[in-house]
C-alpha cells in the first residue's frame, strides 16, 4: 500500500484587521507579498494627502513613457519654477545642466527632488498639467477609487489625494518594473557626469537615528504640513516579503514617528508569525 504525506505551508494568521498596534499614523496597510494578502490595515480607504508618495506614480509613468533611460536632456528654468517658493525638496540639479533620464529618476526617488519631477514632466509630456493627465489615466487603468493627482511632486493642493490602499496598489504595480525596483532599493547613486551623489532618504534616516531595521529593502518617504510623515517600504525576513504603507504620522519628536510606526508593525508580525509546515 502506498502512503502519501501532504505538507502545507501556511502563514498564520492570514489577516489581522482588528489588531490595535497603537501606531501614530492615521492610515496604514500591510501586505504579505508572498500570498498577496492584507495582514494589517487602519483606515485604508480614507482619502488623505500623501506628500511625496506621489512620486511613486510619477516614476512609474516616466519609466513607461521613456524610450531610452540613458537619453540626455538639458534642464531649463521651467524645471525650477515655484519650487523655492513652495519650499520643495530638490535633488540639486542646475539650470542648463545636461543629465540623463536615469539621473532624473534617481534624483526623483532617492532625495525626493521636485526639480527632477518637473523636468521629467516637461520632457515627457510638455509640462506638469499634461503629465498629470498621464498619471490620472494610470489611476483609471489600475481601477483606483480613492486617488486623484493634481501635481507630480506631492505638494499640498486641493484635489490631490490618495489612500493607503491605493498607494499600496500603485507601489505593487510599480515594483513589477525591474528598473523601478532597482531605483527604490538603491541607497546611493552618483549622476552620469559625477557632479551629484544622491543618498536614499530611508538609508539616511536609518543611519541618523540608529534604527535597527536591516530587513528594509527600500521605499519612498514623504512629508508635508497636511500629509504629515508618510512612508512606503518593502521588507523581507525569513523568506517572507512584506509591503507597508503608513500615512499621516505626526511630525516632531526625536525619531520620526513614521519609522517608529513601521518598526512596530513589521516587528510585531516578524516576531509573532511565520510559515509552518503542517503535515
Amino acid at each position: 500500500m502506498k502512503k502519501f504525506i501532504i505538507v502545507l505551508l501556511l502563514l498564520i494568521p492570514i489577516n489581522v484587521f482588528g489588531l490595535d498596534l497603537d501606531i501614530t499614523s492615521s492610515n496604514a496597510i500591510m501586505y504579505n507579498l508572498n500570498d498577496n494578502e492584507i495582514i494589517y490595515e487602519k483606515n485604508k480607504n480614507e482619502e488623505v494627502s500623501i506628500a511625496s508618495l506621489t512620486k511613486i506614480m510619477t516614476c512609474i509613468v516616466a519609466l513607461e513613457n521613456i524610450n531610452n533611460i540613458d537619453d540626455k536632456i538639458t534642464l531649463t528654468y521651467k524645471d525650477f519654477e515655484g519650487l523655492a517658493e513652495a519650499n520643495a525638496a530638490v535633488a540639486g540639479f542646475k539650470v542648463k545642466e545636461e543629465v540623463t533620464y536615469r539621473d532624473l529618476l534617481y534624483g526623483l526617488m532617492l532625495p525626493s527632488g521636485a526639480d527632477a519631477a518637473q523636468s521629467i514632466a516637461r520632457n515627457i509630456a510638455g509640462g506638469n498639467e499634461e503629465y498629470v493627465e498621464l498619471m490620472n489615466k494610470k489611476v483609471k487603468e489600475l481601477g483606483l477609487k480613492h486617488t486623484h493627482f493634481v501635481n507630480t511632486t506631492g505638494l499640498d493642493i486641493d484635489g490631490h489625494y490618495s489612500s493607503a490602499e491605493d498607494i499600496s496598489k500603485i507601489f505593487m504595480y510599480a515594483l513589477k518594473n525591474e528598473t523601478f525596483k532597482e531605483i527604490i532599493t538603491t541607497s546611493k547613486y552618483t549622476t552620469s557626469d559625477g557632479s551629484l551623489t544622491f543618498r536614499s532618504t530611508i538609508s539616511r534616516a536609518l543611519n541618523n537615528y540608529n534604527l535597527d531595521m536591516d530587513y528594509l529593502l527600500g521605499g519612498k518617504t514623504g512629508t508635508t504640513g497636511e500629509a504629515g510623515l508618510c512612508l512606503a517600504t518593502i521588507a523581507e525576513k525569513d523568506n517572507v516579503k512584506y509591503l507597508l504603507v503608513t500615512v499621516k504620522a505626526p511630525t516632531g519628536g526625536n525619531v520620526p514617528s513614521s519609522y517608529t510606526d513601521q518598526k512596530k508593525i513589521y516587528e510585531y508580525f516578524m516576531n509573532n508569525y511565520s510559515y509552518k509546515n503542517i503535515v
